[in-house]
C-alpha cells in the first residue's frame, strides 16, 4: 500500500509539471523566452542524473525517499510561489524560480531509480513482478489524473496553485511517514527462501554419511 501510494504521488508530481510548465513559462519574462526558459530546465538535467544516481547509491532507500520527497516539495514551492508571481517578474524571482525548478529533473531521476529497484528487489522473488506492475499501474493512473486535478481545482478554486499546494500537503506527510515510520524499502532477503532445500540436502547428506541401509524403508 505504500509503495502504490508513493508510485501514485511521484506520478502525480510528473504529470502536473509536465502540464503547468508551458503555461507557468508562458508568462511574460525579463529574462528569457518560453522556449528558452525550458532548455535551461532541460540543461539542468545534465548534472541532476548523477547527482540522483549517486543519491539512491550511497544513502539506504528510506534516506532516498525522504530526499525524493524534498527535492519534490522544492519543485512544488516554486511553481507555486515564484511561478504565480504576476508578471513581469524581476530578475531575482525568475532566477530563484529556474533555481527551484532545476531540482525538477533531479526529483524525476531519483524517481525513476528508486521506484525501478524497489518494485524489482522489495517483494520475494515469486511476486517482484507482481510489485513493479503496482508501481507502474499507479505512476501511470496518477500521471493520467494530474491534469484533471489540475484544471478541477483550478475551476472549483479560480487559482492553478490549488493543485501544487494539496501536492505540497501530501508531500509533506509523504515526507514525515517515511522519516518517522520506516517502512519496509529495503532490498527484500531471499536467504530463507531457500531454508526449505538446504534442510532437506543437509539431511540427504547426513543419511548418505549414516551407512548403507539407514533410513531405508
Amino acid at each position: 500500500l505504500y509503495i502504490g501510494l508513493a508510485g501514485m504521488l511521484a506520478g502525480l508530481v510528473q504529470g502536473g509539471n509536465q502540464y503547468a510548465l508551458p503555461l507557468i513559462l508562458s508568462k511574460e519574462s525579463s529574462l528569457v523566452s518560453a522556449a528558452m526558459g525550458r532548455i535551461v530546465i532541460a540543461c539542468c538535467g545534465v548534472p541532476m542524473a548523477p547527482a540522483a544516481q549517486c543519491t539512491a547509491s550511497r544513502f539506504s532507500r528510506q534516506e532516498a525517499l525522504v530526499a525524493l520527497g524534498l527535492s519534490s516539495i522544492v519543485v512544488a514551492i516554486s511553481a507555486a510561489v515564484l511561478g504565480s508571481y504576476p508578471s513581469p517578474q524581476p530578475a531575482a524571482i525568475e532566477v530563484l524560480f529556474f533555481m527551484g525548478m532545476s531540482v525538477d529533473p533531479y526529483r524525476a531521476f531519483l524517481g525513476g531509480l528508486l521506484f525501478g529497484e524497489i518494485g524489482a528487489d522489495v517483494y520475494p522473488t515469486t511476486t517482484a513482478g507482481f510489485g513493479a506492475s503496482i508501481i507502474a499501474v499507479s505512476m501511470g493512473v496518477a500521471t493520467i489524473v494530474a491534469p484533471l486535478l489540475f484544471e478541477g481545482l483550478k475551476l472549483l478554486t479560480g487559482r492553478w496553485t490549488t493543485f501544487y499546494y494539496v501536492i505540497l500537503a501530501l508531500l509533506a506527510m509523504f515526507v514525515l511517514a517515511t522519516a518517522t515510520l520506516k517502512p519496509t524499502v529495503e532490498p527484500y532477503k531471499q536467504e530463507h527462501e531457500f531454508e526449505g532445500v538446504r534442510s532437506d540436502a543437509k539431511q540427504r547428506q547426513v543419511l548418505s554419511q549414516s551407512g548403507p541401509g539407514y533410513g531405508a524403508v
